[in-house]
């Protein structure tokens, strides 16, 4: 969620289901535009989400500790060619 308000979007928590993770390194199970621009987020706490997340390891993405600091772990891509950026001239 402080990703989300830190991009300008106003998310709230709609709930979770399990308890093996603390929400903060739960996983988004669903996530919902509301009518009034609000994104809606439903975690997944569960053992199955915890397994999931340890089978991918480190994401790349931004991590949120339990003391509210966001750490990023930037994740090389590899280009694929033709796409625009990838060295080669679009076609």
């Amino acid at each position: 969620m402080q990703i989300l308000k830190s991009q300008g979007v106003k998310a709230y928590f709609g709930g979770s289901f399990g308890s093996v993770l603390p929400q903060a390194q739960c996983l988004v199970d669903q996530q919902k535009v509301t009518a009034g621009k609000r994104m809606l987020l439903m975690l997944d706490c569960s053992q199955k989400a915890a397994d999931l997340l340890q089978e991918m390891g480190p994401s790349g993405g931004p991590t949120v500790g339990s003391d509210g600091i966001t750490t990023v772990t930037p994740t090389p891509v590899v280009p694929i060619a033709g796409a625009p950026g990838a060295g080669m001239p679009p076609g």
